[in-house]
């Protein structure tokens, strides 16, 4: 027997009708599985922007911490400043030598600024920045770090320049106070 004969009383012998519902039942299987995949996606990535915000928190939170203890150094070096520049422009008395000397070289010490930025770099690393469903927070995030990221560069430059290459290169050609060991 011819095989196309044969393929043309076979399709004719067929149900079409219940070929038909069943590529139905199998396209709607799909779509259902997809619908699921996508609202099971959907839920990962809402739960991975929580993870992401609160890592990003904890973060924050860590840098008011350092920050905190920065100022608490800044506020020294001004009352060390302050000291020091009444003390020398009124005259120093013996008894106060060794204190304006000890200011003065507190004021050669400079601390580096550093804050936590682990979660940022991974969100900008991974492509996973897109999770934050915000583009406001989204926005606002990244400009905080670069701010961040520009203040630290401007201070470093200020401390290097101002402090290392300026005053403490004064103090030591002035004669103000020399170099010695520190007490611990």
């Amino acid at each position: 027997m011819n095989p196309v004969r044969r393929i043309s009383e076979s399709l004719r012998g067929m149900r079409w009708a219940q070929l038909v519902l069943e590529l139905a039942l199998l396209i709607i299987g799909i779509l259902i599985a997809l619908a699921v995949d996508g609202w099971m996606d959907n839920r990962r990535d809402a739960r991975l922007e929580r993870q992401y915000l609160e890592l990003l928190v904890r973060d924050l939170d860590r840098d008011l911490e350092v920050i905190d203890e920065f100022l608490g150094f800044e506020e020294r070096q001004v009352a060390d400043s302050v000291f020091a520049y009444r003390t020398l422009r009124g005259g120093v008395a013996a008894e106060d030598r060794e204190a304006v000397a000890d200011a003065l070289t507190r004021l050669t010490w400079r601390r580096t600024l550093r804050l936590t930025r682990a979660t940022y770099t991974d969100l900008l690393s991974t492509g996973r920045l897109r999770l934050i469903q915000s583009a406001a927070l989204r926005d606002h995030i990244v400009g905080l770090y670069e701010d961040n990221e520009r203040t630290l560069v401007i201070r470093d430059l200020n401390n290097q320049v101002f402090i290392d290459d300026m005053y403490l290169q004064y103090l030591w050609d002035s004669g103000l106070v020399a170099p010695r060991a520190t007490g611990n």
